[in-house]
């Protein structure tokens, strides 16, 4: 349990930390932004680049975090 709430916190932290410097220093690579163009439709734009860092920084410290516990 201890495993699967330091996954989802990190995950969280680091996609979190990601889009608000995203926002902050205006990295289009880095922010999830949604923008009606027209009355008839709605365009959605973004980047999901801070959640698969995220998950990739997860997986890491998952595999470190193992390494250490086993050796």
């Amino acid at each position: 349990m201890k495993r699967v709430i330091m996954h989802g916190a990190v995950m969280v932290g680091v996609s979190s930390l990601l889009l608000l410097m995203g926002y902050v220093l205006k990295i289009n690579s880095l922010m999830l932004y949604y923008y009606e163009e027209t009355p008839a439709s709605l365009t959605a734009g973004g980047s999901i680049l801070p959640i698969v860092i995220g998950a990739m920084c997860c997986y890491l410290l998952d595999r470190i975090y193992y390494r250490q516990k086993v050796m």
